[in-house]
């Protein structure tokens, strides 16, 4: 998650005094307003004894990439992982025609990250150099079927290798506009019709 454990991930942190809540993609060097000490401060200092985390920013997660950078030591801040999230924000969540991925990574992605956490360094630095610095190189590259193409193979290898099956169905309440975190969401004031 971007700051945790730091200001910028606190509910006292706001973008500027009397803004709302602080933008967590925006740059560390923009100070925000804390409505605790009403003060201001950079989103990277640490926290204090009144921090509060953000329940927003609780499902941030990439769940398949954060726990492969995890395990082979890199931060949650390094390029793969911002990477993968700001293509997540700024394409996937953009286009409805990407809601099935997004979906099935809320599904399974928390389910594959539970096996990889068991499995090997090596195994996992092949996942890592196999699909996701190459998923990277497409994204940076603007090649955004490819990156899709590449995604889409390195979970189905995954679902393979731990038999974990999966219905493609996108249920009408999924709210692909803030999917892809590895939790389902579901569409506000979404009313069945009957």
């Amino acid at each position: 998650m971007y700051y945790e454990g730091q200001c910028g991930s606190c509910n006292n942190f706001v973008e500027e005094k009397g803004s709302g809540l602080y933008d967590q993609r925006n740059s560390s060097n923009t100070k925000g307003w804390c409505t605790s000490y009403r003060a201001s401060y950079y989103p990277t200092e640490s926290s204090c004894s009144r921090y509060s985390r953000r329940k927003d920013l609780s499902s941030g997660n990439c769940y398949i990439t954060t726990m492969v950078c995890s395990i082979l030591g890199y931060s949650d801040q390094c390029d793969v992982l911002n990477t993968l999230r700001g293509f997540r924000h700024d394409v996937l969540q953009k286009d409805e025609k990407y809601a099935g991925i997004l979906y099935e990574y809320d599904v399974v992605g928390p389910e594959i990250a539970k096996h990889l956490k068991q499995e090997e360094i090596s195994f996992v630095d092949k996942i890592y150099r196999t699909f996701l610095l190459p998923i990277v190189s497409f994204i940076k590259e603007k090649k955004t079927e490819e990156a899709i193409s590449k995604y889409v193979q390195m979970t189905e290898s995954l679902k393979d290798c731990y038999g974990i099956e999966f219905q493609k169905d996108v249920p009408a309440t999924y709210d692909y506009q803030h999917g892809g975190h590895g939790v389902e969401r579901v569409k506000k004031n979404y009313r069945l019709a009957f």
